[in-house]
């Protein structure tokens, strides 16, 4: 493991170079892989097993500020990731300043969040849809969703390229927020409706026996979904009893919900 320092002039860091990991780095400092696509430096990257990377040159660093990284060239040493203590003490002193994934989205101004409310209708469901438009240049990783009800004893699923129609769009207060103050708005396309999901594939089925109380329907770490261009992930009320196709459950009618998303937008090439 060796570690380097870059200034706002920038570097190379010649290879082989088989993982690397990020001690600090200001924010909109960049760094990209064997002359490969300029992406924001996150936590930590290892190169595909068996091909180390050349070269990582690094950019956009700005002045008065620095880029600290450890790089490995012995393809023996084992990865050190984040989340794992360096195998002594004065490297976990290093390693200790380095930010989590989500963070260093955030950072970079590739995380965004939206709350949104659909309000209850008596004859029909809900369908509130997050979507990646056709041919982009970016992936959604889906961090955080979260359902609230405002019925006890309803459930909320998340379907995958849901059929059902969701052709409202959000507009003033409402339109999804960057989580970088100034950041650019994202590139998703969110939309809703008063109809329910239709087909789809079903990803998960949140119960919420208390009304008015967020249940989450993503894990307490990692990422929920990650979606390509020309896909989709709707969120709507629904029974919990199947419908004869096995995969779809049935609307939940006359109940309202409320859903909470945390997403990012990342290169294609991101890792």
């Amino acid at each position: 493991m060796q570690p380097y320092i870059f200034d706002s002039k920038g570097g190379n860091i010649v290879g082989p170079i088989y993982w690397i990991v990020t001690v600090e780095s200001p924010l909109g400092a960049q760094w990209r892989f064997d002359n490969g696509v300029v992406m924001p430096i996150i936590k930590a990257r290892q190169a595909p097993h068996g091909r180390p990377w050349q070269i990582i040159t690094f950019s956009n660093i700005s002045v008065g500020a620095s880029t600290k990284v450890l790089a490995c060239h012995d393809c023996k040493e084992p990865f050190v990731g984040l989340d794992t203590l360096p195998p002594n003490a004065a490297q976990a002193v290093v390693t200790s300043f380095a930010r989590k994934e989500w963070f260093s989205l955030i950072r970079a101004g590739l995380a965004f969040g939206c709350t949104f409310a659909i309000t209850k209708n008596a004859a029909q469901g809900t369908n509130f849809r997050i979507a990646n438009p056709p041919n982009s240049n970016f992936r959604i990783l889906i961090y955080y969703a979260g359902a609230v009800c405002d019925v006890v004893n309803s459930s909320v699923a998340a379907l995958l390229d849901s059929t059902g129609t969701a052709n409202q769009n959000f507009g003033g207060s409402l339109f999804p927020a960057n989580l970088l103050t100034g950041g650019a708005t994202p590139n998703a396309k969110l939309t809703w409706d008063n109809f329910n999901l239709g087909t789809g594939n079903l990803i998960k089925i949140q119960n919420c026996p208390i009304a008015f109380t967020e249940y989450p329907l993503t894990l307490s770490e990692g990422f929920f979904y990650e979606l390509l261009s020309n896909h989709n992930i709707s969120f709507g009320g629904v029974v919990q009893a199947f419908q004869a196709s096995g995969n779809v459950p049935g609307a939940l009618l006359n109940v309202g919900i409320q859903i909470s998303l945390l997403w990012a937008e990342v290169p294609l090439n991101y890792a």
